[in-house]
């Protein structure tokens, strides 16, 4: 079996499916004196939910099996590899696939561990459309601006309480929005420039024809910047790895947030300039059309460089893996890594200087510079990009768009219910599994990565909702043994997304609290550990600072404790880096196999 991203080549069998029973009068059976005193090695479950994007089948459970043998593996080397089991079981009317693995926990006791997964993937697919991410990130964006004009206040724990929101939050909101208006410009003039000069239309909204070379050489420097950061973080992620020196990680962290940084820039100032461009009458002075042609020609050869660095890329990673060895610390790599920043760097000041002394890079004059300064190069360049960015906020921002209610009706509402209820459905299944001995599992995980974790915080509440409205028979809370969420948003979505200063607003936030047990009361429902893994390099995750009381916490209370994953440090990669890191393993193997 080949689990992970082709971590491992691991045998495994299939095992016969397996029918469990269901409590039927609300308790599992306890056991008689024989059946107690039959040996037998416990089972204990992990049942997880995937992040957003296009994920596969079994996926989820694929890298959680392979992350936990990795870590009990390490922990235990002297012991014989572990052999995963796959089964299919039957739960009342409910069908559940799992990976079965006999592992040794960090005392050295022997358990069984079961993964699930709550998937949930194809129900958003083709569901949502550009414009309805566009709608949800404004909303988001412009009600958290909004949220930072005044002392935030959330509804927990009894009471209202009141939190600070640092002024870096609202500036990291500002910028996200001005990127998003900053795309949709650079899209928009795509299609009108090419409808004008291509005599699709006469009007063509005001666009100016013979503003084609200037307009195409501008775009070709933010095709430059924007693909030269690509191949930086391309290479980063086969660069990093757990063994890294601080130093190393530093240094890599920071070339790869001087690139972000830089990119960003270019994207907003780029987008105003491509604007003034192609509809103000007036081009300044000191842009000449030989100047763009120059621009060009510079945008395009950096390019092109920066494809090449990508396919010698590739090429040493096929040679590495067909010998055998490592990508990540590779030293051609992390030579690549330099090149490739290096090549992002020059594209950022490279057309500024040349603005300033003038032009002076090889092939200025004859056949190559006339074929390098042809505006055909950029657009092919710049469309793909736009397709990219335009997957990328359909199929992923599309997801959350899709489940986070906005506090408002949108056409969304029955695809939230029907994914509340498919994962419910497996997560209840897990809770309900029973043997003649009782319930299959006293010890349970709960795992949700990203857009996961607020699907299974939704879930977890729901769950301990239910069953304390029927004197808890599945005894939810004392059962569940840890909570772990990663690149979690939950944070962001509690600030971005709650209406402040309405005079219905304790009201509604207090009805709000009642379906979140969570941040109701301490000792009767957070029995159990809530960790939070997070890092910096990660934007979408952080500290949740929002499912804790600011003060006065009463004696023993379990508070979420958040854990900084310190390998995760390539911007934006960092998202989805924890999979492959200790950190969540870690934290996960020492609560549920301790």
């Amino acid at each position: 079996m080949k689990l992970a991203g082709g971590h491992l080549h691991r045998s495994f069998t299939i095992a016969p499916p397996l029918r469990l029973d269901v409590p039927t009068a609300g308790l599992a059976r306890s056991p008689s004196v024989t059946e107690a005193t039959e040996i037998r090695t416990e089972k204990r479950a992990i049942w997880a939910v995937h992040g957003m994007g296009q994920q596969i089948p079994f996926e989820t459970i694929d890298d959680v099996a392979e992350g936990v043998m990795r870590f009990v593996e390490q922990a235990n080397p002297s012991k014989p590899p572990i052999k995963p089991r796959a089964r299919a079981v039957k739960v009342g009317d409910q069908v559940l696939q799992r990976i079965e693995l006999d592992v040794t926990g960090t005392s050295g006791k022997p358990y069984e561990l079961h993964i699930y997964e709550g998937y949930w993937a194809p129900l958003t697919e083709g569901k949502v459309k550009l414009r309805d991410v566009i709608s949800f990130l404004f909303d988001g964006g412009s009600r958290g601006v909004l949220n930072f004009m005044k002392s935030f206040k959330r509804a927990m724990f009894g009471t209202v309480e009141s939190f600070k929101i640092p002024w870096q939050s609202a500036a990291y909101i500002v910028i996200a929005l001005l990127v998003v208006i900053a795309l949709a410009v650079i899209n928009a003039i795509i299609v009108a420039q090419t409808a004008a000069h291509k005599h699709i239309v006469d009007t063509s909204l005001g666009v100016q024809p013979e503003r084609w070379v200037l307009v195409s050489a501008l775009a070709s420097v933010i095709s430059a910047v924007a693909i030269t950061f690509g191949v930086v973080l391309f290479v980063a992620v086969d660069c990093q790895t757990n063994d890294l020196s601080l130093i190393q990680k530093r240094v890599i962290a920071l070339f790869s947030w001087v690139g972000f940084r830089l990119t960003l820039l270019v994207v907003i100032f780029g987008a105003v300039f491509l604007a003034c461009i192609t509809w103000k009458s007036d081009v300044p002075v000191w842009l000449s059309y030989e100047l763009a042609s120059n621009f060009s020609q510079f945008a395009t050869l950096v390019t092109l460089a920066a494809m090449a660095t990508v396919l010698v890329a590739l090429i040493t990673r096929a040679w590495l893996r067909s010998n055998g060895d490592p990508l990540e610390g590779s030293r051609i790599l992390t030579a690549l890594f330099c090149l490739a920043f290096l090549l992002h760097l020059s594209s950022v000041l490279g057309p500024p200087l040349i603005a300033i002394i003038g032009y002076s890079i090889p092939f200025s004059t004859g056949r190559l510079a006339r074929v390098l300064k042809n505006p055909f190069w950029v657009w092919p360049f710049l469309i793909v990009l736009s397709a990219v960015v335009r997957t990328f906020l359909i199929e992923y921002v599309g997801d959350v768009a899709a489940y986070i209610s906005p506090n408002k009706l949108d056409r969304f509402q029955k695809l939230r219910t029907a994914i509340k209820t498919t994962v419910h459905t497996s997560a209840l299944a897990v809770y309900q599994a029973s043997t003649s001995l009782g319930f299959e599992y006293e010890n349970i995980a709960i795992v949700g990565h990203s857009l996961g974790s607020v699907i299974a915080y939704d879930t977890l509440n729901s769950l301990i909702n239910n069953d304390a409205l029927t004197e808890n028979p599945l005894r939810i809370c004392n059962r569940t043994t840890v909570f772990e969420t990663f690149g979690s948003p939950l944070d962001k979505i509690a600030f971005m997304f709650t209406i402040q200063g309405k005079d219905t607003f304790q009201v509604r936030e207090q009805l709000a609290e009642v379906v979140q047990p969570l941040i109701q009361d301490y000792k009767k429902f957070r029995k159990f550990a809530w960790i939070n893994v997070h890092t910096k390099n990660d934007i979408i995750s952080g500290p949740l600072t929002f499912y804790d009381l600011p003060k006065g916490l009463p004696q023993g209370a379990k508070t979420v404790k958040d854990v900084i994953d310190k390998d995760a440090v390539v911007p934006l990669i960092a998202h989805v880096a924890y999979w492959k890191n200790q950190t969540i393993w870690k934290e996960l193997c020492n609560q549920i196999i301790p």
